[in-house]
């Protein structure tokens, strides 16, 4: 006996699997974005730092 595909369901459950990982994925990249902006931000307050330490020892 042959089993009945149903390949219009299967084509949008296909659909709706790859939008959910897609939304997943820029989720993700908006975490590594924030991520990197505020490791950018304590570097930057670490040169300020050091910087300000290096002037204090002049």
């Amino acid at each position: 006996m042959k089993k009945d595909v149903d390949y219009e369901q299967l084509y949008y459950d296909a659909i709706y699997e790859n939008r959910k990982l897609k939304n997943k994925i820029t989720e993700l990249e908006n975490e590594i974005q924030d991520l990197n902006i505020c490791r950018t931000k304590r570097n930057i307050d670490l040169q300020k730092y050091i910087i300000m330490q290096l002037k204090k020892r002049k």
